[in-house]
């Protein structure tokens, strides 16, 4: 009886690391991976349109 529940536990844990724990990691990956990209763009549109409204302000100087 002791030997089935040990096996029983490997197959679970053993589950567990083969299954969730890659999940996790690559979850975690792409969130750190992907949010200075996105912040990259973001910042990117912010500078254009920026530069938008110099261009415009620029008209109206003498």
């Amino acid at each position: 009886m002791e030997i089935i529940f040990s096996v029983l536990i490997g197959y679970i844990l053993g589950g567990f690391v083969v299954f969730v724990i890659p999940i996790i990691s690559i979850i975690l990956l792409a969130y750190f991976l992907f949010r200075p990209i996105k912040a990259c763009i973001k910042n990117q549109a912010k500078r254009i349109k920026l530069k938008k409204l110099l261009r415009e302000r620029l008209k109206y100087l003498p």
